[in-house]
């Protein structure tokens, strides 16, 4: 890198996909490679792209030094996010604009636990109704969900813990939130908690490292790496 420009915002991927029907699973991204980097783990942006399912994959990133800040973008239909854990990332999974104003369709997140996030869980952005959300435990964001201005598809929820975020909706740009949704969007939820205090595994050495300690709320939603 150029000196001269260090202190410019720089933007790094693990992994750039161009082509449908791929997965990605049983990986883990640990942070970030630069500072003053936004950094993206999974990336699959192009046209007429089906078909990416990333699960049991865990992404961690450490919020006051080189943190993870979309650990999976992608564009297109059937853009799945499966049994994965996000903790201390900027956002879980973003849902990003189709290429020419198409609409994603088939597109789901379910099964994941999303743990300190510092501007949100899900990230969706001309999504199709249909997304399919559920099973998720999503905790301590900023946001719980963020969308593109102007966007106000009202999306199912079940089956989900949702607490301790600082706001529920919000609109957000590439460059981080622009406030929280007002009445013009809504939520068809059905068997949602917005209480209590879910407690994770910090034990590194634990086979449930990052997952839902018995009798916290959330442990019997089978959401994280490990399948019940």
């Amino acid at each position: 890198r150029d000196p001269n420009q260090m202190d410019r915002l720089t933007e790094t991927y693990s992994l750039k996909i161009k082509v449908s029907h791929a997965t990605i699973r049983g990986l883990k991204f640990l942070g970030n490679p630069l500072s003053n980097n936004w950094h993206a783990c999974i990336e699959r942006v192009g046209k007429d792209l089906d078909d990416l399912l990333v699960t049991q994959c865990m992404f961690a990133g450490d919020p006051d030094a080189l943190n993870i800040y979309c650990p999976a973008i992608a564009t297109g239909d059937r853009f799945v996010v499966d049994h994965c854990i996000f903790y201390n990332c900027h956002t879980s999974a973003v849902y990003w604009d189709g290429l020419e104003g198409i609409t994603s369709k088939g597109c789901a997140m379910r099964y994941s636990i999303v743990y300190g996030g510092l501007i949100a869980g899900p990230w969706t952005c001309r999504t199709a109704e249909d997304f399919e959300f559920h099973h998720n435990i999503i905790t301590r964001c900023e946001y719980f969900w963020m969308r593109k201005p102007g966007d106000s598809q009202r999306y199912r929820i079940r089956d989900c813990i949702l607490t301790d975020n600082r706001y529920y909706s919000g609109y957000g740009v590439a460059s981080g939130p622009t406030g929280q949704t007002g009445p013009e969007v809504t939520f068809n939820e059905k068997n949602v908690i917005n209480k209590g205090d879910v407690v994770l595994e910090k034990n590194k050495t634990a086979r449930s490292y990052l997952h839902v300690v018995p009798g916290s709320p959330g442990s019997d939603l089978g959401a994280g790496l490990i399948s019940k």
